[in-house]
């Protein structure tokens, strides 16, 4: 059997079992869910638009994000550090400092694992 017949029949498949749970097609599912935006009412999208010059798609992207002054548009796209969160607003963080100066303290090797979530 070739790749794509086995491909073509797990699509078949899927788009089976997807139909008994949602009651319609897998392409209608899609259609319908794939860039929906609300558009705003032009205005501030606009103001963004011409006040920072960037695309209208991008002007209409931070307004839906809640942009809305061209003040804070900039700093969102042209970030600082001087706008960044204190590290200890998290929780627990001078528990980890303490024991990560420890470590340093008596040599100890550290893992240091991350997880980005936004």
């Amino acid at each position: 059997m070739s790749g794509s017949y086995i491909c073509r029949r797990i699509w078949i498949m899927v788009a089976a079992i997807f139909g008994l749970f949602y009651n319609e097609s897998l392409e209608e599912y899609f259609v319908k869910r794939i860039w929906s935006v609300e558009h705003s009412s032009g205005q501030v999208a606009e103001k963004l638009y011409n006040v920072l010059g960037i695309s209208p798609v991008v002007s209409e992207i931070l307004f839906q994000r809640g942009y809305r002054r061209p003040e804070e548009a900039i700093e969102f796209l042209r970030p600082t550090l001087l706008n960044l969160h204190s590290p200890f607003s998290f929780c627990d963080m001078s528990l980890a400092v303490d024991r990560l100066s420890y470590a340093l303290k008596h040599q100890e090797k550290v893992l240091v694992y991350g997880d980005y979530d936004k």
